[in-house]
């Protein structure tokens, strides 16, 4: 995900809570993009509110909401939401796991994100990011012994 962020420009990386800031604040600092990190309330499984800081001197970049998992994607819905009206209105999402409970990724392409990413993870459209090179090929190369093939 890093090195496909490190190949955009003019971005703001925008984590939609305290959970995301651990792999938001790594992957800014090799993609060399500014970032955020979002307040989340949670009042029930499908209702969320995410409040973010003064971003006003991002309003000309693409805000990129990193999550690692989306599943009915009302966070991401409430960051989006949120970002608009903050003046951002080029909003993308990459996220490492695309479940998209309930065509969900359907209701956020409608909400305005002008790009949904996610890995090959789970096979999906979306998926723009392979990882296998990243992940099952040094996994394979453990396994192989002396003398035998996979």
């Amino acid at each position: 995900m890093a090195h496909w962020l490190k190949t955009q420009s003019n971005l703001l990386l925008v984590g939609p809570d305290s959970e995301s800031e651990q792999w938001v604040d790594e992957i800014a600092a090799f993609s060399q993009h500014p970032f955020v990190i979002g307040e989340k309330q949670r009042f029930g499984d499908r209702q969320v509110e995410v409040m973010l800081p003064d971003i006003n001197e991002f309003r000309d970049r693409t805000a990129v909401i990193i999550d690692d998992v989306i599943s009915s994607g009302q966070t991401i819905l409430e960051c989006v939401k949120t970002l608009r009206s903050k003046g951002i209105d080029n909003i993308q999402c990459v996220a490492v796991h695309g479940i998209f409970a309930d065509h969900s990724d359907k209701t956020l392409l409608a909400s305005g994100l002008s790009q949904l990413v996610t890995s090959n993870t789970i096979p999906h459209p979306s998926n723009a990011i392979d990882i296998t090179s990243q992940l099952i090929a040094p996994v394979i190369s453990m396994l192989k012994l002396p003398g035998k093939s996979l």
